[in-house]
C-alpha cells in the first residue's frame, strides 16, 4: 500500500538477503541429493554441516534486521503525521 510516502530501499539487506536466499537453495538441494541416495556427503558435519549453520544464521539475522528497519520507519512516520 502505497501512502503517498516514498521508503528508500537498502542494497546492502538486498545482497545479503540475496546471498542467504541463495545459500540456502544451494544447501537444500545438496541436502536433498543426500536424502534421496543420489549424493554421498555428509551434509551434519565439515563444510556442509558448518554451511548449513551460517546459512540459517544469516537467514534469521537478516529477517530479524530486516524487521528492525520496518518497525523503525513505520515508527518514524507514525510521528511525522
Amino acid at each position: 500500500m502505497n501512502n503517498g510516502t516514498v521508503t528508500r530501499r537498502i542494497p546492502e539487506i538486498d545482497l545479503f538477503r540475496g546471498t542467504a536466499v541463495m545459500m540456502m537453495i544451494l544447501f537444500h538441494t545438496v541436502f536433498d541429493l543426500y536424502y534421496f541416495g543420489l549424493f554421498n556427503i555428509d551434509v551434519h558435519s565439515g563444510f556442509w554441516g558448518g554451511f548449513g549453520y551460517i546459512t540459517g544464521f544469516l537467514f534469521v539475522f537478516i529477517a530479524g534486521i530486516s524487521a528492525w528497519i520496518s518497525r523503525m520507519r513505520a515508527e518514524s512516520r507514525e510521528q511525522a503525521r
